[in-house]
């Protein structure tokens, strides 16, 4: 197993689709090694004040000088600005520090500038673990008729729900981990059509330096070393599925129906079909099974046509009365089912809104605020248009919208701005004609 240390991202990929399970740390060497992935670090109030103050000492200190010293320490310039940088979100991936030199306390971030957090605090991935990544890459480079699909998109649910505990208490019982809770506490997801395509999508592009940054933070060290054991022993669930054994799957997650999980295309392609077929007025009658075939006109539909284009010429009040009927018709058949409407533009938001931030809007640095977008709700308005609800992360960036009524407030970069048309241009695809969008 030694030699996997210095074996590419594909490799280790291509072993475990051919059935060989390959440990996380592998999988996180591969990626330091990739120098592709930007590393980015958030800081809370304290470690920002000293962050600061150990940048002004490094600007002040002369280029020429190879290296910084700073509270009795002593830094390579080249390591000083790499943490600079990744406390920034700026450079390339080679400019920033790599997730080794974030954690191991042997480097200089956790073993200079943060030593007196080593009792309190380690390093922790703030939106999505190495884990997820590793399901991510593997179900994106899976064959889409491969057995082990549905294992491993329930798994990989379970895995982002971990991600985002931030509370041991819940999950601690005698000093152990309960992932029977957290699996248990996943369940509407697993029972559900929820469809981990674009979750999927962001993982792939941040952890193979696509779009996006990797978010770490500090996270209380009790907290962090008990979802660790929580994820080995999701680990070893995930090690005999791709093996092909799914005894232990079965054992864990007995009870639950995840026969309708997606995260294959071909499936959302399908159901993009039938949704169309429902939003759309000029399609008629119920979608068969997967695929909506329109039927040709019959040669008696056509005579019909031609009457009535004959006694639009001749009669000219009974042309609005059709005209009438037919848009009271359209408006009736235009009505949306949110149970077929949220799902798709859920499954497509993280993706449109990740690729319509561009200046003047606001930029994607963490891919943060794109996942964070979610329509919740529809209905319809009083003239039968659609009207789509949505929330995204307000904190921080709601500061941006111009009714904030913040130093901030920006019409170019107000987050609603992007959100509203990244819904549009998703309603448009469906054939879904006036919509209307609302921050709730």
């Amino acid at each position: 197993m030694a030699t996997m240390y210095t074996e590419t991202l594909d490799a280790l990929i291509k072993h475990m689709k051919a059935g060989s399970f390959v440990r996380a740390k592998f999988v996180r060497r591969a990626i330091d090694n990739s120098k592709e992935v930007r590393n980015v670090l958030l800081l809370d109030e304290n470690t920002g004040r000293r962050f600061a103050a150990f940048k002004a000492k490094v600007l002040a200190t002369g280029k020429d000088e190879a290296r910084i010293e700073f509270n009795g320490d002593s830094y390579k310039r080249d390591t000083a600005e790499k943490i600079i940088n990744t406390v920034e979100g700026e450079g390339k991936a080679e400019d920033r520090l790599t997730y080794r030199q974030l954690s191991e306390k042997g480097n200089a971030l956790m073993g200079k500038l943060f030593k007196d957090l080593e009792n309190a605090s380690e390093m922790g991935h703030k939106e999505f673990s190495v884990m997820v990544a590793q399901m991510a890459l593997l179900l994106k480079e899976m064959d889409k008729q491969d057995p082990r699909r549905p294992q491993l998109r329930a798994l990989f649910v379970v895995a982002q729900e971990l991600d985002k505990v931030t509370d041991d208490i819940e999950y601690t019982g005698k000093g152990k981990a309960n992932l029977d809770k957290l699996i248990n506490n996943t369940s509407t997801l697993l029972n559900s059509d929820y469809d981990i395509t674009a979750d999927a999508k962001v993982v792939v592009d941040v952890f193979t330096g696509i779009q996006g940054d990797a978010t770490f933070e500090f996270e209380n060290k009790e907290l962090n070393q008990m979802k660790g054991r929580m994820a080995a022993r999701l680990g070893t669930i995930l090690k005999d599925v791709i093996k092909g054994n799914t005894k232990k799957f079965e054992k864990n997650f007995a009870g639950l129906d995840i026969s309708n999980l997606k995260g294959s295309p071909s499936i959302k392609d399908r159901i993009a079909q039938q949704v169309v077929h429902v939003l759309d007025p000029a399609i008629k009658g119920r979608p068969k099974k997967a695929t909506v075939t329109p039927k040709t006109g019959s040669g008696a539909l056509k005579k019909k046509r031609g009457k009535k284009q004959k006694k639009a010429k001749t009669a000219s009040l009974v042309a609005p009365t059709l005209l009438a009927k037919a848009k009271k018709r359209n408006v009736k058949s235009s009505k949306v089912s949110i149970s077929q409407l949220l799902p798709i533009l859920n499954a497509a938001l993280p993706a449109k809104v990740a690729g319509n931030m561009n200046r003047p809007y606001l930029e994607s640095r963490t891919g943060r605020f794109a996942s964070s977008v979610r329509a919740v709700d529809s209905t319809k308005t009083a003239k039968g248009h659609v009207s789509v609800g949505y929330t995204y992360q307000r904190d921080p960036y709601g500061v941006y919208e111009t009714t904030s009524g913040t130093r901030f407030a920006d019409g170019d970069r107000d987050p609603r701005k992007i959100i509203d048309q990244s819904i549009r241009e998703l309603a448009a695809q469906y054939g879904l004609g006036r919509l209307y969008t609302r921050r709730v």
